[in-house]
């Protein structure tokens, strides 16, 4: 019976207990996992992606075990991996399993009289994806079962570039780095003679001479690295097997269950390309191909890029796998796949139920999706990786976005806590491109009202401590005024009393003395009355009251009259100035350093209280162009920024942040 073509290669599959035949190039490393399993409870394995870490331990590590030595529990994270380990150990046993996983585990051994592994496979998704109260409880059942000296060997699989989030788990077990194998990527005559012993195998033959053969799939498959991604090599012999087969056979030709003669010819090798064109043409042509086909089957209900869209659901915005859990239903003898996604900001294409259906088991059966009892993922971290890199700039915008919302959503759920202004301006030119869930655009909407509540009651606060200033200098003005008309009335009737007892010349001189007191004395409070008015702002009668001192005796300190006249006529002048420009917000610093100007001419509480006044506001100013410059630019919006950013340096042009950040942006508008 013949089988539809496919090749002996895996494509981007992992190795299991199976394939032990044709796993080849891993003997070192096996040996060293498999000494290492026994000297300790608890066992790191990290590598590269690509480095084949889960073919380790599910072929290499699981072929040097008898039967019985070896019970293994893959286990992965799916939506929570104290859940995943709890189903996972049940499974074997018959009763209800116990609450304890130390008892759960021991009841197993003692069924089965076999070594309990539990391999906790792609362990970073704990990292990315776990909650907190998840990753507390996943650290209390592994100490409890080192402590315990439970029959079981722990390992924990991962990608090298996430050891450094391990800190919080180094805390709880501090043996955790104790016992750990790194597993390397693959060297260039390592993959040779995979290569030699796959073709082999395989009933491949390489086109003499085999050498230069070999030389030019490691050149299109490393691009003169010193190391080569196992499942990129398996993913390029499967397609060069594919199109060789089809050369020789015939492209409409079924492969039987032997395996036929074939030849990888000079030819054949470049005309395939490097690995990154292969990878490219892969996906483009799996999407692009999915999407015409659906658009045919279901006309006119088809979004432009929905297979894209799909795809991209199942990628994290650091380029890593998104496991995706999904439930199924029975509809008219017909499966129906549910997606079950906590993210709310990345909703599953607008696709009706039955179409998501069959996109997904197609991207299955296209080995690009991998789907399991209740977890759906990309086939490997390689196409993850090639998503992301496929990925726009306004794409990655956009996921940013997504990510730092929804975390604020999440941290809002939990303290209560809205948006600020400066997160706010960040997502203005972001949130017309999202599609938001009504729980998201009501978080949106309070958090504008919060703050506008917030900033009206500032406002207010201001207004108000403004308004009593003014009451108070209002006040002073009035008991000024009528201390000025008192003095006036009291030096008139002390003159006339003098002048009344002018009769007898002692009375004559003393009444001559007491009436030049009585004069310097009023010349003194008509000056004082002058610097009150012009301390309450009123120049114009400031100076006409200092007129009438004059007028008054203008034998008295002519000289200290006169530069009061000037001063204060300046004074005046700038004073004008500065209420003027006050009133512009882009002439707010003119206004600060006109009062400035005023203070030190002649100082006085009024001048003083306008400084301060103009300070606070020109700060406030200043603070709400730079945090909606900054919003702005940590989503690369610089074309929006700059008119923002030249608005705060017309407020504080000396601010080195400000200046850079406009500096940047004009270069890039130049570029």
């Amino acid at each position: 019976m013949k089988a539809k073509l496919t090749s002996p290669f895996k494509f981007l599959d992992a190795y299991d207990l199976a394939d032990r035949d044709v796993f080849f190039g891993r003997e070192k490393e096996v040996d060293e996992l498999y000494n290492l399993v026994f000297k300790t409870p608890l066992l790191l394995l990290y590598g590269l992606s690509g480095t084949g870490k889960t073919s380790l331990v599910q072929c290499g590590l699981a072929n040097r075990f008898d039967g019985p030595d070896w019970y293994p529990f893959f286990i992965r994270r799916e939506n929570d991996i104290n859940q995943s380990l709890r189903t996972a150990l049940a499974a074997p046993l018959d009763e209800k399993p116990p609450e304890s996983i130390v008892d759960n585990v021991r009841f197993i051994y003692e069924d089965y009289l076999s070594t309990v592994y539990l391999i906790f496979d792609q362990f970073e998704e704990l990292i990315l994806l776990g909650r907190k109260q998840e990753k507390e409880q996943f650290l209390q059942s592994i100490k409890m079962l080192i402590s315990a000296q439970a029959p079981c060997r722990i390992i924990l699989v991962m990608r090298e570039e996430f050891i450094g989030r391990l800190y919080d788990f180094e805390q709880a077990i501090p043996t955790l780095f104790d016992f750990r194998l790194r597993v390397e990527p693959m060297n260039i005559t390592r993959v040779k003679q995979v290569i030699e012993s796959s073709t082999k195998k395989f009933n491949i033959q390489l086109e003499s001479p085999k050498e230069e053969r070999l030389e030019e799939i490691i050149a299109n498959l490393s691009g003169n690295k010193a190391a080569v991604q196992l499942p990129y090599l398996q993913i390029y012999l499967d397609t060069l097997y594919k199109d060789d087969f089809a050369r020789t056979y015939g492209a409409n030709k079924e492969r039987g269950d032997d395996l036929p003669p074939l030849t990888f010819s000079k030819n054949e090798i470049a005309t395939l390309g490097t690995i990154e064109e292969v990878l490219d043409t892969f996906l483009k042509e799996q999407e692009e191909s999915l999407q015409e086909q659906l658009e045919i089957d279901f006309p006119g209900q088809i979004p432009t890029n929905s297979v894209r869209d799909l795809l991209d659901l199942f990628v994290s915005e650091e380029g890593t796998k998104v496991p995706i859990s999904y439930r199924q239903e029975e509809r008219a003898g017909q499966k129906i796949m549910y997606l079950e996604t906590d993210d709310l900001l990345r909703p599953v294409p607008a696709l009706n139920q039955e179409i998501l259906t069959k996109c997904l088991l197609e991207l299955q059966s296209r080995r690009l999706l991998r789907i399991s009892d209740n977890t759906l993922e990309l086939a490997h971290d390689s196409l993850a990786a090639l998503i992301d890199e496929n990925r726009s700039d306004d794409q990655r915008q956009i996921n940013e976005a997504r990510r730092r919302l929804q975390n604020s959503y999440f941290e809002f759920e939990k303290t209560g806590e809205y948006l600020s202004r400066k997160q706010l301006f960040s997502l203005e030119s972001i949130l017309p491109r999202l599609v938001l869930t009504p729980a998201i655009e009501q978080f949106i909407k309070d958090s504008h009202r919060v703050l506008e509540e917030k900033e009206q009651a500032e406002r207010q606060r201001s207004e108000r401590e403004l308004r009593l200033t003014r009451q108070k200098l209002e006040t002073e003005r009035k008991a000024a005024k009528k201390q000025r008309f008192l003095s006036l009335l009291l030096a008139i009737i002390a003159l006339l009393a003098v002048l009344a007892g002018g009769f007898a010349r002692q009375q004559w001189k003393k009444a001559v003395s007491t009436s030049e007191q009585l004069a310097q004395e009023a010349f003194n409070r008509q000056v004082n009355q002058a610097v009150g008015l012009k301390n309450e702002g009123q120049y114009q009668e400031a100076l006409a009251q200092l007129e009438a001192a004059y007028q008054l005796a203008p034998n008295l300190d002519p000289e200290g009259i006169s530069r009061n006249r000037i001063t204060w006529t300046e004074l005046a002048e700038l004073m004008a100035r500065a209420e003027k420009s006050s009133k512009e917000e882009s002439q707010l610093l003119e206004s600060l350093n006109l009062y400035k100007e005023a203070y030190e001419l002649s100082p006085d509480q009024l001048i003083e209280t306008r400084i301060t006044q103009t300070q606070k506001e020109l700060d406030n100013r200043f603070e709400f162009y730079k945090s909606k410059a900054q919003g702005i630019l940590e989503y690369d919006g610089c074309k929006y920024a700059r008119a923002v950013l030249e608005k705060a340096l017309l407020l504080k042009p000396d601010d080195s942040y400000v200046k850079t950040a406009l500096e940047k942006c004009m270069k890039r508008s130049q570029n």
